[in-house]
């Protein structure tokens, strides 16, 4: 299950969302702005508008190799719009991928996949509040490309087509993205909005829009908005990434100069777009609370939203500065709050504090904790005893200075990698730049000033900035809860917030260490060497047992890359055993290792870019992680101790006890839930081990047997193989290898594998769930085999995948619109025995169940029938091959191939090898996997509808 810390992520999505649009599209820059000058940017920036106006950027870069990134940004979203065009810009925007001058129907995205660019990946667009966005990325190795890329801005730009027969079908696809929002996530974003953005046109324009918009708009009044907001001046195109920025310069102006007619440009001179202002996010001004409940919802939510001003300045050291405080002070009350979740008796599931930009020059100041048990008031009241502290007392030195530690661990590490920041991202700053006049000083100058920043605030700077950030003068108290109707007094809760210095408790001293292992044990030994000349990956047979593989790269600077794995998983534990085992890394997760407390292993690891998790899955355990090359001992250390001290604390075992509780008491309110729980019962079909986790099964769980099933299934370095990948060399992992990891107790003699349970996915059964309240249905249909697959096999399972999901988009999105998309997944897994899938999911209008589950598999029996048609195989061919472009210094894709070697068996083979392969691939080939995997009596599915459409 995901780790408790990732709830409070999922939870705050919705908003996150919302703010994220406002903080990623501040939009239009107001007429009062307007005459500032432009804001900083890097030397090696070419930038200019051109006489029509239209704004260019231009920034050569070479991460990754061979690939240009273009994006086209239109200052206008859903924020222009009026009351009866809600949704109008969105819908711009999706049609700009059917039709244009140059381009008819579907044949943009056919091209841009004919060159490998699969579409919602390398070609996408999004559009906010205040901005609308395309996105491209295309090969940097062919001329005509950039050419005809160049010609689909200009498409873009001015060329449109609105075909009345094409916006018709679109509409059934917005439709199908407004419906996959329609559950109580989207319903609490709909409280949030009006709540946390009152007062403005932001509160009514989420860029979605409305039904009756969607339903009823016709081609003539997109095209009226579209030639309204899609002016020159409004427009900026960026590119970056293998391009000679003179020479690009020169296209830009040929490409675009006359993209609109001097008819054009004067009728634009009196357009409303020229005249337009900003709306404007008032300050908060006293107290209001809200209150939301909905059936669906699993959780009881009491939030905080404060309001601050950012400053008024282009002076990028100064909004650094601001930018460095906020994040301090949440990175010190995020040590506080995870404290606080840890204890015995947890007052709340999780808390977190952020600022989030709301609109140019505005900040949102958000406090949010999950209630246990639905006490609102006692996880409010563990809330504002934190932010009190900070606010009103003020922290020492010691937990500055840890907060501080954390900050320029990750700049740091940010800066050593700077000089390979991707394209990707940087296109995305001069985007930032157009709409709203930010200053961007390239990755490493921005990185360096915001260390010169950092290193510059004091104790004293931190504790004035956090005292008036959390001051609570002004401010809103929302309720999000976990029943319909819900009629909170909330009178007490505003009542803890306004008297929250009687909160405040006495200082604590910070638990310290200052090393992990003060006396190095006795070393052991490598007793055998071997190198693979071909891929350069590095095996080493420890004294122990153990297997290191390692294969150095200084292509990414400081990244280390880790994972271990040991055959057995919780095949292997008992059905007693089972959910003990299961949990086990979850239930000391927080006791700590060796000596050390969890706390004081917190603090010491604060100022190191270290990352280290242990899993116990099906077939396997292991440890995953990651860190920089400077802190490369610590992190073996840190190994050293996972796999033979770590500790069982029983206060933190009940804390997460606790919290899962918790957790699971309302997860079957959501109608999704139960989705998932019937999809991984027909995977097991029906065996105990494919139940969700519940209080029934939590019941189950003996917490004192969790250490001594860790330890059987970790404390033993024989059957391990360590696996590296990245910025470190032989020379340095050697004597750290031979202290730390050969060293390890060798434990008993054993040669485990993981034992097969038998159990399969369930075949031939059609699973109906009536939950929910909202009129949508979600499907999945699953293809389950015990077949075998060679290395070659697998790649023709991903040219099925990618040839499946195009006819799925066309067929089922483009041309029924029954779908806003179609996702395809497949996977192969050869131990304990051969398992092969693939599986088809997609949201669509109830009515069209039958119709959408019939269609889909029509489709893949034809695939199973004739296979790909030589175009397709074309395309599916140059998606793989472009995929596999720039692998090779990639040290992700090299841990992955080892891993997958030790898990399987099969060779390691380079991504030219891979490459050779895909080339060798056959229409026969994905045809023949095709009819031996789409056997429908081995099929199964299970469709989500209504609750009203029970019969």
């Amino acid at each position: 299950m995901k780790p408790l810390s990732t709830i409070i992520t999922l939870l705050l999505g919705a908003l996150v969302l919302l703010t994220g649009c406002v903080t990623s599209e501040q939009g239009i820059t107001p007429p009062e702005q307007q005459t500032q000058e432009p804001a900083a940017l890097p030397e090696s920036a070419v930038t200019g508008v051109l006489e029509n106006g239209l704004t260019y950027y231009l920034y050569p870069n070479e991460h990754p190799e061979n690939r240009i990134f273009l994006q086209l940004a239109v200052d206008a979203g859903a924020v222009q719009e009026d009351e009866s065009q809600r949704g109008i810009a969105h819908f711009v925007e999706h049609m700009a991928f059917n039709g244009t001058r140059n381009f008819s129907q579907q044949a943009l995205v056919d091209y841009f996949e004919s060159i490998g660019m699969a579409f919602g990946d390398g070609v996408n667009a999004f559009t906010g509040f205040q901005q609308t966005v395309y996105i491209l990325e295309i090969p940097g190795d062919d001329p005509e490309i950039l050419t005809t890329t160049l010609q689909v801005l200009e498409d873009w730009m001015n060329g449109l087509s609105f075909d009345p027969q094409e916006v018709e079908k679109e509409r059934g696809v917005i439709m199908e993205e407004w419906r996959l929002g329609q559950n109580a996530q989207g319903r609490r974003a709909d409280f949030l909005l009006p709540a946390v953005l009152e007062n403005s046109k932001f509160a009514r324009r989420l860029p979605i829009g409305i039904p009756e918009v969607i339903q009823g708009v016709s081609a003539e009044e997109l095209t009226s908005f579209y030639d309204t907001w899609y002016i020159p001046t409004r427009m900026a195109v960026s590119i970056v990434g293998s391009i000679e920025p003179d020479t690009m310069e020169d296209q830009i102006i040929t490409a675009f100069q006359d993209t609109w007619t001097e008819e054009e440009l004067q009728a634009q001179a009196d357009s409303p777009a020229q005249a337009w202002k900003d709306p404007v996010q008032p300050p908060y001004q006293g107290i209001k609370s809200f209150q939301w409940g909905d059936p669906e919802f699993p959780y009881d939510i009491v939030e905080l939203y404060g309001y601050q001003k950012t400053p008024d300045t282009q002076d990028y050291p100064t909004l650094a500065r601001q930018e460095l405080l906020n994040s301090l002070t949440a990175t010190a009350l995020s040590f506080r709050l995870s404290e606080a979740a840890r204890s015995s008796e947890p007052p709340f599931l999780g808390a977190n504090f952020a600022t989030q930009q709301l609109t140019r020059g505005s900040n949102l100041v958000s406090y949010l904790a999950i209630a246990q048990g639905g006490d609102l008031t006692r996880a409010l009241s563990a809330l504002l005893q934190e932010t009190a502290y900070l606010e009103l007392q003020g922290i020492d030195q010691a937990e500055f200075q840890r907060a501080k530690s954390r900050i320029q661990a990750d700049l740091e590490a940010a800066l050593e990698q700077a000089g390979r920041t991707e394209s990707g991202q940087i296109v995305g700053q001069f985007t930032q730049h157009f709409l709203t006049n930010s200053p961007y000083l390239g990755p490493e100058k921005q990185l360096q000033t915001q260390l010169e920043t950092l290193a510059s605030i004091s104790l004293g700077d931190f504790n004035a900035h956090a005292s008036q950030l959390l001051s609570l003068e002004h401010y809103r108290l929302l309720l999000s809860l976990s029943e319909a109707d819900p009629q909170v007094d909330t009178s007490q809760l505003e009542a803890l917030v306004n008297q929250r210095a009687d909160l405040v408790q006495t200082a604590t001293s910070l638990e310290t260490l200052d090393t992990l292992i003060p006396v190095p044990p006795q070393a052991g030994s490598i007793v055998n060497e071997e190198l693979n000349q071909e891929t350069g990956i590095l095996t080493w047979e420890l004294s122990n047992g153990m297997t290191v593989l390692l294969r150095p790269s200084t292509e990414t600077p400081g990244e280390v890359l880790f994972t271990a794995l040991s055959p057995g998983g919780l095949s292997l534990v008992s059905e007693e055993d089972y959910w003990t085992a299961l949990l086990a890394p979850t239930l000391l997760a927080e006791s700590g290792l060796a000596d050390f407390s969890y706390s004081a292993l917190e603090t010491y690891l604060a100022d190191k870019a270290i990352s280290l998790q242990p899993y116990l899955g099906d077939y396997f355990e292991g440890l995953s992680g990651t860190t920089r090359n400077a802190h490369l001992e610590e992190f073996i250390q840190l190994i050293h101790l996972q796999l033979s001290q770590v500790r069982s604390e029983p206060g933190g075992i009940q804390s997460i006890l606790s919290r899962l509780r918790t957790n699971i008491e309302n997860r079957d309110k959501d109608p999704q839930t139960i989705f998932s729980d019937e999809i991984n019962r027909l995977f097991a079909d029906s065996h105990p081990r494919g139940e969700p986790l519940s209080l029934e099964t939590l019941a189950m769980v003996e917490p004192q047997r969790a250490l001594s099933l860790f330890q059987e299934r970790f404390y033993n370095p024989g059957d391990f193989t360590l696996i590296f990948a990245g910025d470190l060399t032989p020379d340095q992992l050697r004597p750290l290898a031979e202290t730390y990891l050969a060293s390890l107790p060798p434990g008993k003699d054993r040669s485990e594998n993981a034992r097969d349970l038998g159990i399969r996915a369930a075949a031939d059964e059609h699973s109906l769930l009536y939950r929910g309240i909202e009129d949508k249905g979600l499907m999945f249909i699953a293809y389950n085999q015990d077949i075998p697959l060679s290395r070659t096999q697998q790649l023709a399972l991903e040219a099925l995948k990618e040839t499946a999901s195009i006819r799925l988009r066309k067929e089922i999105r483009e041309d029924k619109s029954a779908s806003y998309g179609v996702s395809v997944s497949t996977g192969h897994q050869p131990v304990p025995y051969p398992d092969t899938w693939f599986t088809v999911s997609t949201g669509f209008e109830p009515s069209r169940r039958e119709e959408l589950f019939q269609a889909i598999t029509e489709i893949l029996a034809g695939l199973a029938k004739s296979g790909p048609s030589s175009e397709e195989l074309t395309t599916v061919r140059q998606v793989l091959i472009r995929g596999l472009e720039n692998q090779d210094v990639e040290n992700s894709f090299w841990l992955s191939q080892m891993e997958q070697s030790v898990r399987t068996g099969s060779p390691i083979l380079t991504p030219a090898q891979l490459t050779d392969r895909v080339q060798a691939l056959t229409a026969q080939d994905i045809q023949t996997l095709a009819a031996e995997i789409f056997d429908q009596d081995t099929s199964f599915s299970v469709t989500l509808l209504p609750e009203q459409q029970k019969p």
